[in-house]
């Protein structure tokens, strides 16, 4: 009954001045589909057919948020009504099934209205492509004034939580201050007025690329995680490690570099 030539043809001409999901659409169109074959025969057994598992959930237990009227108005009518839910799996050639496909493709490619109205779905779908497309353009504005990620191939920014969260903290801090320079290392600690800066155990400066260069990182060199492609130069080593917070992780264990080699030593 559900996802019936009626329900879908009448359900795809209201939704075209909506701001709404697939979910939406079969859960009204379940309501709507149950409203006129109750009204039709109040005493018939009634067999809603749905190839959605979560309308189905929605429809014989607790409503969601989104179209929740309408899956309470169908429980409503359950209630009165013989109501028999099946899933009708999809695309297995299901006669009503796949005519239900076919009009909702027609309706598709009806014209869109102003979409004055929104399910909880719609709207959470558009908030969030919004949020990333706004967040990727102001990625792309920003990052032509910072050469720094430029050469680290830094070319793109997601709202979603990045993997280097998973490091633990203090490897975190090394990566990101490796990235941006702002850290323990010389010219960083020039810039803002430093007095107690200290020189790698080596005697070296340090500087953010040094954990590639040290000599004796070098010779640990074999056991790092490998890096495919193999860089050809230290120098794209360190950009190619810094941008992999695996990778980066692998070689502090390994080095124990910023614990053992080159020490934060500041008296503060």
């Amino acid at each position: 009954m559900a996802s019936s030539p009626f329900s879908v043809a009448t359900i795809v001409a209201s939704y075209c001045t909506w701001l709404a999901e697939v979910f939406d659409g079969e859960a009204e169109g379940a309501r709507r589909g149950l409203r006129e074959a109750y009204r039709i025969n109040a005493r018939a057994q009634i067999h809603v057919c749905i190839d959605n598992t979560s309308v189905i959930t929605g429809l014989i237990g607790g409503a969601p948020l989104s179209s929740q009227e309408a899956f309470l108005e169908f429980q409503e009518i359950a209630k009165i009504a013989g109501v028999n839910i099946k899933c009708a799996p999809g695309h297995e050639g299901i006669a009503g099934n796949e005519e239900a496909d076919r009009l909702a493709k027609e309706g598709s490619k009806l014209p869109v209205g102003d979409l004055s109205s929104a399910t909880y779905a719609g709207a959470k779908r558009r908030i969030k492509g919004t949020k990333n497309r706004l967040s990727t353009e102001s990625w792309e504005q920003l990052l032509p004034n910072h050469k720094r990620y430029q050469d680290l191939r830094l070319k793109s920014a997601t709202l979603e939580c990045p993997k280097e969260l998973v490091l633990p903290l203090t490897t975190l801090h090394h990566l990101l201050a490796s990235r941006s320079g702002h850290g323990d290392f010389e010219n960083y600690r020039r810039r803002m007025g430093h007095t107690d800066m200290t020189p790698c155990s080596c005697g070296r400066i340090k500087t953010p690329e040094h954990i590639v260069f040290y000599q004796k990182t070098r010779r640990l060199r074999a056991q790092w995680a490998g890096i495919i492609p193999k860089p050809q130069s230290l120098k794209e080593h360190w950009t190619r490690l810094i941008t992999s917070p695996e990778h980066f992780s692998n070689v502090l264990k390994i080095t124990g570099f910023y614990k053992n080699i080159c020490p934060n030593l500041r008296k503060s």
